[in-house]
């Protein structure tokens, strides 16, 4: 009995202590999903660039969304829309990674958006990837439930 208590009270306090976070993964990717459409279908850079957060900001710049779209819409033309597959998450982190098969006329490609959750203001996009392979090497992904 003591030691259910003492477990409880553990897990209380370092809720408390932030060290416990939960995500709303649906709410994550339905920002990632306005985000991607802003870049690709929308190309709108300005307000893309608006939904990301100050690691982006300071570390890529408003320039690396439009090298990224310009890219993908070279190389593999107009864009037709992407399935969120699953993301990633680890304890602790507010940071929460959302894995996309994009089509375009081109082909398939696959996209990475990682998202930080600022408790101000949201889901903010911290980085973009786009691959023409899976992203591999995540233990604890989960899927997304299909719709």
């Amino acid at each position: 009995m003591r030691r259910a208590f003492i477990a409880a009270a553990l897990i209380i306090l370092t809720a408390g202590c932030g060290i416990i976070y939960f995500h709303n993964p649906a709410k994550a990717r339905e920002t990632a999903d306005e985000f991607l459409s802003l870049l690709y279908a929308s190309r709108d850079y300005d307000r893309a660039y608006l939904m990301t957060d100050k690691f982006f900001k300071d570390n890529f710049g408003e320039e690396k969304l439009v090298k990224t779209a310009q890219l993908f819409l070279t190389k593999y033309g107009k864009f037709e829309g992407t399935r969120a597959d699953s993301y990633f998450t680890e304890g602790g982190s507010r940071d929460i990674t959302i894995f996309y098969t994009a089509i375009s006329e081109g082909g398939q490609t696959y996209q990475k958006i990682t998202l930080n959750d600022d408790v101000k203001n949201g889901y903010q996009v911290s980085s973009v990837e786009v691959s023409d392979m899976p992203f591999t090497g995540y233990r604890l992904i989960k899927k997304f439930k299909e719709e």
